[in-house]
């Protein structure tokens, strides 16, 4: 062995060089393979209103208003978002209001923000990772997480504050080994911050960190307490640190908690079906294909796949097998399987937890979980290292297939339904028409118009008119300046639109309707206004 092999900081900073290099990698891979989705498909209802918030503190003036249930505050005379939903804190807000504020308010600055969120996660993602396991289930782990396609496109097409909550798991758990190792307080009070944080984000948080904490309660439970009286300054500045992160949400929990009955055996039955294409590769196509229709994607046949899901089954096989058996994977094993296993059990009694960004909750779990296999492979068969290599290389090349066959069906469409770029041209056609009322009678349409546009004015009455009797409905301003927008029924939330449709036109007036399709022509929504009849001749 030579000299420079045998000294320990040389290794080490080599090691930190081969993970600085492959993060620009892979962050490269991200950012490549992400560009074709930074337009295309069109804006969602849910990713806009972040971008909607950080765009009226910016310009220090709501102009209309968003979704209920969003909370701000006067700061210096600017709306600052604080909660997007009781359970849903702004932070996403508070990182776009910078780059809204350079850039402006559209469609890229918002998607281009997100990949930054998690490209940055991605760092501390490989370094933790390093730190805890070793180099080569960091190098094998963050491949295989980059080009999951249930990663890749949560990185760009965030509609539910995934990519935040990705990137607070990550920091947390680097701080929190880097605060161990180095004794720094610094360090425990940004863990404990990243991990509030993250929980003020969403709530649902609160599952990862539980099942993070029993994993290592058990892990550690000859050492843990000592640990913990030793180092408790660096304790208690980290639970100061999750207290500042956490503090606004705390008024808001007994509220949220109130109103959530347990999950039912019907919820159950969809979260296996996303869980098992999260797992497979195929949930962002699905979702794709149907133009967002929740209550359908599981039913269709997806072309878009990879053979990921039997892999982890596999591999938690063999996890199980290193546990029983002891030894030097033992503690990491029994880490991994149980956090998965605590997550995975609190993600199904969840309730409501019925949509892609909370299986996130999940991840990196079985990227984890595989990687590992993979290395308890390579060490155990080093004449045989040639098929794990193999294996994985292939699985890899799996997934950017499945990336490239969901990017195809996206750049076929436009995007379908709620996620169609025709909204996106409709909102750049009447940008800056202050002569116009756009009324939203469909759930979809409002948070994209607050964030793409700055002159018509807006109203949602749809969220009033929940509860309320179709007599209030019956007889709708006619104005010419008026533009109602509406779904067709494929696509709908409410059915406000077919009933507009059906009402007839008051006396010397008819309803002009114009159809905005796809990339493939198939109507994505309506816009419709009253005209005057012209006389007969």
């Amino acid at each position: 062995m030579d000299e420079k092999s045998s000294n320990p900081s040389t290794n080490a900073d080599e090691k930190k060089v081969t993970v600085l290099v492959v993060w620009l990698a892979l962050t490269a891979i991200l950012c490549g393979l992400g560009a074709a989705n930074i337009t295309q498909p069109g804006l969602y209802y849910d990713e806009a209103v972040f971008g909607g918030l950080a765009k009226d503190f910016v310009n220090g003036l709501p102009r209309g208003q968003h979704m209920p249930n969003t909370e701000t505050v006067m700061v210096f005379g600017h709306p600052f978002p604080l909660f997007v939903q009781s359970y849903l804190g702004a932070v996403k807000s508070w990182v776009l209001i910078p780059t809204v504020a350079l850039f402006g308010p559209t469609l890229p600055v918002l998607r281009l923000t997100n990949v930054c969120w998690s490209a940055a996660g991605l760092l501390f993602f490989l370094l933790w990772t390093r730190r805890v396991a070793g180099l080569g289930i960091a190098l094998t782990s963050a491949a295989l997480l980059t080009l999951d396609p249930a990663f890749f496109f949560t990185s760009i097409l965030d509609w539910g504050a995934g990519a935040p909550s990705l990137f607070f798991r990550f920091a947390g758990l680097f701080f929190t080994v880097r605060a161990w190792e180095k004794g720094q307080g610094r360090d425990a009070l940004l863990a404990g911050l990243s991990f509030g944080l993250g929980l003020f984000n969403k709530i649902d948080f609160a599952l990862l960190l539980l099942a993070l904490a029993a994993a290592t309660v058990v892990v550690l439970a000859n050492s843990l307490a000592d640990l913990v009286v030793r180092r408790r300054t660096l304790v208690a500045l980290g639970g100061l640190g999750f207290l500042l992160g956490v503090g606004l949400l705390l008024p808001h929990v007994p509220r949220i908690l109130a109103v959530h009955a347990p999950a039912g055996a019907g919820e159950w039955r969809e979260k296996l079906r996303i869980l098992q294409t999260m797992l497979d590769g195929s949930y962002f196509y699905r979702l794709m294909a149907t133009g967002g229709r929740f209550e359908t994607m599981f039913a269709i046949a997806s072309v878009a796949w990879t053979p990921f899901a039997p892999v982890f089954a596999l591999a938690s096989a063999v996890l199980l097998m290193l546990a029983l058996r002891g030894g030097e994977w033992r503690r990491w094993s029994v880490f991994l399987l149980l956090t998965f296993f605590c997550a995975a059990t609190g993600l199904m009694l969840l309730p409501n937890a019925v949509r892609l960004h909370h299986a996130l909750l999940l991840m990196p779990l079985p990227q984890w979980i595989v990687a590992t296999a993979f290395a308890a492979a390579w060490k155990q068969w080093p004449r045989a290292r040639a098929w794990p290599v193999l294996g994985l290389a292939l699985l890899l090349c799996w997934q950017t297939a499945a990336i490239w066959q969901t990017q195809r069906l996206i750049r076929q469409t436009g995007g379908r339904g709620n996620w169609s770029e025709a909204l996106d041209q409709f909102c750049r056609e009447v940008q800056h028409r202050t002569d116009l009322t756009i009324i939203c009678l469909d759930w979809g349409f409002n948070e994209q118009l607050l964030y793409l546009t700055d002159g018509p004015r807006l109203e949602e009455p749809v969220w009033n008119w929940i509860n309320q009797p179709a007599a209030r409905r019956a007889n709708p301003p006619t104005a010419a300046n008026l533009v109602y927008l509406f779904h067709p029924e494929d696509f709908s939330k409410f059915a406000y639109g077919a009933e507009f449709m059906r009402l007839p036109p008051p006396g010397g007036k008819r309803l002009f309707t114009q159809t905005w399709r796809d990339a493939q022509g198939q109507p994505a929504f309506y816009s419709a206004r009253f005209v005057d009849e012209e006389p007969p001749r």
